[in-house]
């Protein structure tokens, strides 16, 4: 009979009818709720907690409070490993939360630091990097970290879709551009010797002394870009480790001003030197931010790292990424760093891991809006459209328009390169002969040199494989590898002599040995055929 029905159960069926009947109110919900929640089976208790939170969650958020904390020690006590009681809990602690202190959050200091680190481009970087200063609008130490260089020419920007990553910013652009050229595929196929001089950068070395003109600079740092890459063992075709290292590069000097003088910054923004600073807060959306809260853009690629915001703490585990990689490479996405690292992705799967929450942002860098082609000096492509114009696939009026586009292109920017493209040299540089008889030489001057060669030289061949996956993976997304002619740079005959320096020579043999090996002909290339090219050589000299 009725009678013989629990008590606990009867008060759950009358809960589970207010609330079907939308009737249930708080007062009633926190009476009930202790009377057969803690006598429910693990499965019940799941279900009374998600219908409770959820019906409150939409029509009365005021039953969040200590009147229903049977629910939170219950979730607490019981769902330790459940990720959709972690969820529930959070949700109830935030409405908790919003009860109790309303928009009231904890005051904080205002010890801002501004944080800029990437590649100079274009004349006015110095121009623009002030700007930033200025439009941030709150009183901040400026670090600063950058390669000793200034890049007078991008190449075509790290999308594939080039057209629209660098130019939907200039008007009637796309008016002029044929669709045949406007990603690298397009552009590779039907002009490929323009294709690989448009993609390579150019640049001068950096004037050191103009880093001391930026604003509220109170530390920097400017490395060498080929002594980076040599240490590491790469071939400075991508610049995703670069970036990173930078980051890492800033965080260091920030902890070094912070134990010099002997306190801490409350939060730090992180951001590329080229772009224009987009503000849309004041102070109180820094405050009120959570201690894992990030201010960054999301998009489908993940996170768009180049304006990143937040409390200090949280700001120094994004800006050490770079050691992370390093120190964590029993994580899939880090086995292969520095060699290959992520862009977008990989800070939003750190995030997530760590368990950083994405906020909407408030600071936005804008890129395309900076960017100013008469800043830069377009490479001489002319001997490459010659040569191009022979081969193209490109026909009447579509090779006409596609030639009517270079005319244009050319006069938008600033200057135009008198002499050809330079890159011969940096080409035959990067041959795994050059690199390996270099490190040859290096490591020839004292015993514990010769002791670590083979570890040395092993890496070498690594990385060196390492980058022609890189490049494989370039193919993919649309980079079609074909090689200028070495002929049509300007520096070819200056290339040409490096192929006859000792270094090249004696990598070459080695790798000639190495083909050998089971013949005896690496035995035979440290025994004999090394000390015979050194002597013909020295001889030449």
């Amino acid at each position: 009979g009725v009678n013989s029905i629990p008590s606990h159960l009867c008060v759950a069926y009358d809960f589970i009818l207010s609330i079907q009947n939308n009737s249930l109110e708080c007062k009633k919900a926190w009476d009930y709720l202790p009377q057969f929640l803690p006598q429910s089976s693990i499965e019940s208790k799941a279900f009374f907690i998600k219908i409770t939170v959820d019906f409150f969650a939409l029509n009365d958020r005021s039953f969040f409070s200590y009147g229903a904390s049977v629910v939170l020690t219950t979730i607490h006590n019981h769902f330790e490993d459940s990720f959709a009681a972690l969820t529930y809990m959070n949700i109830f602690s935030h409405y908790f939360k919003n009860n109790i202190f309303g928009n009231k959050y904890l005051k904080s200091g205002k010890r801002f630091a501004l944080t800029i680190s990437g590649a100079l481009r274009g004349k006015n970087w110095l121009d623009r990097i002030n700007k930033i200063v200025a439009n941030f609008g709150f009183e901040a130490d400026v670090f600063f970290f950058t390669w000793d260089r200034e890049y007078d020419w991008i190449g075509l920007g790290g999308s594939p879709h080039w057209a629209h990553r660098m130019f939907s910013n200039i008007p009637n652009f796309f008016n002029y551009c044929p669709e045949e050229i406007h990603t690298w595929s397009g552009l590779c196929e039907n002009f490929p010797n323009i294709f690989q001089i448009l993609t390579q950068q150019r640049f001068k070395r950096l004037n050191i002394n103009k880093i001391k003109l930026i604003d509220n600079l109170v530390a920097f740092s400017v490395e060498n870009e080929e002594e980076f890459c040599n240490k590491f063992g790469l071939d400075g075709s991508t610049n995703l480790q670069k970036m990173w290292y930078g980051k890492y590069r800033l965080l260091q000097m920030l902890e070094e001003y912070e134990v010099k003088h002997n306190f801490k910054y409350d939060f730090i923004l992180n951001v590329r030197p080229d772009g224009i600073l987009e503000k849309f807060c004041d102070f109180s959306h820094f405050e009120k931010m959570l201690p894992m809260d990030l201010s960054v853009s999301l998009g489908g690629e993940g996170v768009n790292d180049c304006c990143v915001a937040g409390k200090a703490n949280v700001m120094k585990f994004f800006l050490s990424i770079w050691q992370l990689a390093l120190d964590n490479k029993h994580i899939d996405m880090f086995a292969s760093a520095p060699h290959r690292m992520g862009t977008h992705y990989m800070p939003h799967y750190l995030f997530m891991l760590e368990g950083i929450r994405i906020v909407k942002p408030f600071l936005n860098l804008d890129i395309i809006k900076a960017f100013d082609p008469k800043e830069f000096v377009l490479p001489n492509f002319e001997k490459a459209l010659e040569k191009d114009c022979e081969i193209t696939p490109l026909k009447g009026d579509k090779l006409k328009k596609s030639l009517e586009f270079f005319d244009y292109f050319q006069g938008l920017f600033g200057e135009k390169e008198e002499r050809f493209f330079t890159g011969a040299v940096e080409r035959v540089s990067s041959h795994l002969s050059y690199k390996l008889g270099l490190a040859m030489i290096r490591n020839s001057k004292s015993f514990w040199g010769y002791m670590k060669l083979p570890y040395i030289l092993m890496s070498i061949k690594i990385a060196h494989q390492e980058e022609q996956k890189n490049m494989q993976e370039k193919i993919k997304y649309g980079y079609k590898a074909q090689i200028l002619a070495l002929e049509l740079y300007d520096d070819y005959e200056e290339a040409l002599k490096i192929k006859e320096f000792l270094s090249y020579k004696l990598g070459e043999a080695l790798i000639k040995a190495h083909k050998n090996m089971w013949r005896g002909g690496l035995l035979k290339f440290w025994l004999i055929d090394s000390k015979r090219i050194v002597r013909e050589f020295k001889k030449k000299v």
